[in-house]
This record gives structure tokens, C-alpha cells and sequence, in this order.
């Protein structure tokens, strides 16, 4: 890295990583999908939740795997990542994507997030303004609190699904589900709402593929209302 003219931190493991992500700005992050523990996809949805949660800037996340296997980019950038390098990592293709990523101006979304920003049955501006109906003056506002609150939430609720259906126990399935769906329409999440409503209603035979699904709807939802500036700091 330092030939390269870039100075660079190593850490040992996703937990790490989100902590030196939280206390220092780094421009870019080359993140390894493989790590032990909290993997480098489950390390990425934890740090853009973060990064909405704290009214910070997006920063970009460059996928680093030993996989070349189709759907392996699809993946990266369903779980936020913003691109993607195999191993063995060839020094001119580092080059080219750090310099992309570390411009000055700031670099275009990847395709799946220009989805999300285009609003794209992901989120529903007048689901945002009913709940802008509730509002009582003086007090907070209370779509940014009800947004918020699903986005602290959420992901805790997408770790118990994965881990139910891993399981095999559909009560719970359906319970997350119908949970999860009802709070993603209450703040305009279409997409995540009609996925999980799906789920809930096969839950007696879900299978993995459509807890991938319902996370990337996921994912896409948070960058949205994130976008919306919607989200007040933590």
C-alpha cells in the first residue's frame, strides 16, 4: 500500500474493523470476505447501519475475496459494498480501484444502489408523509424517530430470521416475518414489506435463498431513507 502512496491500517477480524471504522476517517476500506467470525458481508451491513444511524458520509467498501464464482459481485454490492477484487490481488487493478474511490470527486453509486437512490419501489415518500400526520408541534419529529428506530432494530430482526430458517423452525419464521414486514411498511420499505409478507405466508417451507432476498431488500431500504435525509443522528 505505501508504495502506492497510501497509508494503511490492518485489522484483525470484522469487530475490529468496526471499531477503527467508528473512531477514525479513513477514505476507503478493502474488506476481506472471508474473515472469521463476523464475515466481510455481515461486517459491511453493520457498518452502513452505523453510518446512517451517525448522519455520517457513505464510505467506500471494496470487496476482497478469494471466490471468483458467479453472483460473488452481486453479493458484494447487495450487502453495501461499493466494488469488488479477487485474490490474488494484481497491483495494477489495486491501483485503479483505490484511485477510483479516493478521488476527490465523490465516485458514481454502483448499479444496485442507484437502484435504491432512485427510489425505486424501495421506499414510499407518502408512507413518510402520513407518518409526518402524527406530528405534534414542539415535540420531535416523528418520522425521523419511527425510521430510525426501524433501522436500530432491523438487523437484529434479519440475524433471527437467518437463524430460523437455518433451523427449521417456521413458527418463529412467520413470527419475524409478519414483525419485520409490518414495521418496513409503516415507514415506506415496499419491497422489504411484500418479501417478508411472502416468507410469512410460506414459512412451513422457506428456504435460505429468500432470507438473501429480504436482506438485500433490506440493505436497499436503509441507503434510501438514508438518502431521503431522513435519519437523525444517533
Amino acid at each position: 500500500m505505501r508504495k502506492l502512496g497510501y497509508q494503511a491500517d490492518a485489522v484483525d477480524g470484522g469487530a475490529v474493523a468496526l471499531t477503527a471504522l467508528a473512531r477514525d476517517a479513513y477514505s476507503a476500506v478493502l474488506m476481506d470476505c472471508q474473515m472469521p467470525e463476523l464475515d466481510g458481508y455481515q461486517t459491511t451491513l453493520e457498518l452502513r447501519r452505523q453510518e446512517v444511524l451517525r448522519g455520517e458520509a457513505r464510505r467506500p467498501v471494496i470487496a476482497v475475496t478469494a471466490n471468483a464464482l458467479r453472483g460473488d459481485r452481486e453479493r458484494c454490492l447487495a450487502a453495501g459494498m461499493d466494488d469488488y477484487l479477487s485474490k490474488p490481488l494484481r497491483i495494477d487493478d489495486l491501483a485503479t480501484t483505490l484511485a477510483r474511490w479516493t478521488a476527490d470527486s465523490p465516485p458514481p453509486a454502483p448499479e444496485d444502489d442507484q437502484a435504491a437512490m432512485d427510489g425505486d419501489n424501495v421506499v414510499d415518500a407518502h408512507a413518510i408523509e402520513r407518518l409526518r400526520g402524527f406530528q405534534v408541534a414542539g415535540q420531535a419529529d416523528v418520522a425521523t424517530e419511527i425510521i430510525h428506530l426501524f433501522v436500530r432494530e432491523a438487523p437484529a430482526m434479519l440475524a433471527g430470521l437467518a437463524e430460523a430458517v437455518a433451523a427449521g423452525r417456521p413458527d418463529e419464521v412467520e413470527r419475524i416475518t409478519h414483525r419485520l414486514g409490518s414495521e418496513a411498511a409503516l415507514v415506506g420499505a415496499r419491497k422489504l414489506s411484500e418479501l417478508c409478507r411472502g416468507l410469512e405466508l410460506e414459512a412451513q417451507r422457506c428456504q435460505p435463498a429468500s432470507v438473501a432476498e429480504i436482506e438485500e431488500a433490506a440493505q436497499r431500504a436503509f441507503y434510501a431513507l438514508d438518502q431521503m435525509r431522513l435519519i437523525a443522528a444517533a
